[in-house]
């Protein structure tokens, strides 16, 4: 019997490094504004001896440089709350810049939220998820969530 091994290898080395800001005020007793912005740089590249297919550009193009969001929630009567999400990312490989919205109103009922939930309203599709060479598509929709705490 053959037995044939395939020597797996990483074959890359290189720094990942960035920052990220974030916080949360509470503006009044009812409005909080919480969101953060990030910023990350790759520096890869193939190591000596193992053959260069390309793949450290492509990784470094694959993650954005800057992301962030900014998230405004308000307690309304009723227990109901509403919800506003805006996400920003920036331009990385076949996904390029975009800002998205998000809505979200609930309600508490007992144990039991109640959630309509809108996503990404700006436009009616965009990539977001970048794989191989190609971009997965992101269309607005919308949904019922309901969740119980126990």
């Amino acid at each position: 019997q053959t037995v044939n091994l395939f020597p797996v290898v990483n074959g890359m080395s290189g720094d990942v490094y960035g920052t990220e800001l974030s916080g949360e005020t509470q503006l009044t007793n009812w409005w909080k504004l919480k969101g953060y912005v990030s910023w990350i740089q790759m520096l890869l590249s193939t190591d000596q001896g193992v053959a260069n297919l390309g793949l450290a550009p492509a990784l470094e193009a694959a993650v954005p440089d800057y992301t962030g969001y900014l998230q405004s929630s308000f307690d309304l009567p009723h227990e109901f709350k509403f919800d506003t999400i805006l996400r920003y990312s920036d331009t990385a490989r076949t996904v390029p810049l975009y800002w998205e919205l998000d809505l979200v109103l609930s309600k508490t009922i007992k144990d039991w939220e109640i959630s309509l939930v809108g996503q990404n309203l700006l436009d009616d599709h965009h990539p977001e998820v970048a794989n191989g060479t190609t971009a997965t598509e992101v269309q607005r929709g919308g949904y019922i969530k309901v969740t119980r705490e126990f």
